[in-house]
């Protein structure tokens, strides 16, 4: 990660307060240079798992797994990015939390990455063979000296090979919580340097449908995640239906995986692309359409062949489709998360829903869950205005559902 990533993060020009090495309390106790800044770290106060969760993910949907996306996002905006690493356990990532989510109110367009660096320790003791996760893992040792401090960096962004959108300059790297005002000020030059490449980055994308299977040690070429492209931000979004799904290949390889008892890679899938659809949808203002699916089900494999370029067609610049399959433990608990239940899969799949998100990232679903669906074939077979022939789910009949609730 050293060369997509680069600079040096050690800080000399600081001191940290820790209360755990006096021998008590009316002693000050200091790690670090002989400076004038103090840091007084604070451990975290977070409730549960699930609330350390939800206030990364208040703040970006971004880790390590999709920076390239953040990076890529960050061109097309003309901003930097700012590289975080804390954990549930870190001190003072709560702090960071909040403070970073406010500031992202105040300079909408700079990027977030979140770096849970127990998530990645985990990540690489569970498969010791995944390049990606040991190059992250070599990248938060080498920069944060092993430090159980929140950790940022502020960086650049410029073209790269081709006009691929890579990290460029370190702009600034910042210890701890109190942060705020210092990455703020320090935004404009980010934003500066990046802009001065505006007019050079190459931002394409690659058919969605047409991707090569990727897991957690990269793309199917074997390349890193800085990399990789992502969705530009920008009038193309009018012009090219906006569908986001697993490719066939990418399908067989994660259910092989599934098959053999590990869901790992297939719900941080399943989260990346929920993240990115939700997104594209409330920047756009317009709906989510979500086409859940299940690896198994025949009437599924149908609707997409059959139903989804249709569908594509007559949703292009009315909404934004995200096709997934919710039937996993972890990726069931994602979606409870943002509001969206597996009590409403009660009539099995496949099935549709229609949903609009808050700022806080809760989905308000709009009308019915669209239930099964009715291949053109047997569609023939039934009898026109028969009990059967109402009761099926044909194509006209589903996306004349899906417009009206819309």
């Amino acid at each position: 990660m050293q060369n997509q990533y680069r600079g040096s993060f050690h800080d000399p020009g600081f001191q940290i307060y820790d209360q755990s090495a006096s021998q008590n309390r009316g002693t000050d106790s200091y790690r670090g240079a002989e400076s004038g800044r103090v840091i007084y770290p604070s451990d975290n106060k977070f409730a549960s798992r699930e609330s350390y969760d939800q206030s990364v993910s208040k703040l970006t949907s971004y880790d390590h797994t999709n920076a390239h996306e953040a990076v890529k996002k960050a061109a097309a905006e003309g901003q930097g990015v700012a590289f975080i690493v804390g954990s549930q356990s870190t001190k003072d990532t709560q702090k960071l939390l909040d403070q970073m989510t406010k500031m992202k109110e105040q300079n909408p367009g700079m990027q977030f990455v979140f770096i849970d660096k127990d998530k990645v320790d985990e990540q690489v003791k569970n498969n010791p063979n995944s390049a990606h996760a040991k190059k992250w893992q070599d990248w938060i040792q080498q920069n944060t000296n092993g430090s159980d401090l929140a950790f940022t960096s502020l960086q650049s962004v410029k073209p790269g090979e081709g006009g691929k959108p890579v990290v460029d300059r370190v702009v600034s790297t910042h210890w701890g919580g109190d942060i705020k005002e210092s990455l703020l000020d320090q935004s404009r030059y980010a934003k500066s340097f990046t802009g001065s490449h505006q007019g050079q980055f190459k931002l394409t994308e690659e058919p969605t449908q047409n991707k090569p299977a990727e897991t957690d040690q990269g793309k199917a070429d074997g390349s890193s995640p800085s990399d990789r492209a992502e969705k530009p931000n920008s009038s193309n979004d009018k012009e090219e239906p906006a569908v986001y799904g697993m490719s066939e290949a990418e399908k067989q390889a994660l259910n092989k995986e599934r098959s053999e008892g590990n869901d790992t890679n297939f719900d941080k899938r399943n989260k990346n692309l929920f993240d990115r659809a939700r997104e594209h949808a409330k920047k756009t203002g317009k709906p989510l359409v979500i086409n859940f699916e299940t690896v198994n089900c025949d009437p599924c494999h149908k609707k997409q062949a059959e139903a989804l370029p249709e569908m594509t067609k007559e949703l292009d610049g009315k909404a934004t489709i995200l096709n997934m399959d919710p039937n996993s433990d972890e990726t069931a608990k994602m979606l409870a998360q943002h509001g969206i239940s597996m009590d409403i899969f009660k009539d099995g799949f496949p099935a549709t829903g229609i949903f609009s998100f808050d700022a806080n990232n809760q989905a308000t679903q709009r009308g019915e869950i669209l239930n099964g669906y009715t291949s053109k074939s047997k569609m023939e077979k039934l009898q026109p205005g028969s009990e059967a022939y109402q009761e099926a789910m044909s194509y006209e009949k589903l996306i004349k559902a899906i417009k009206r609730q819309l």
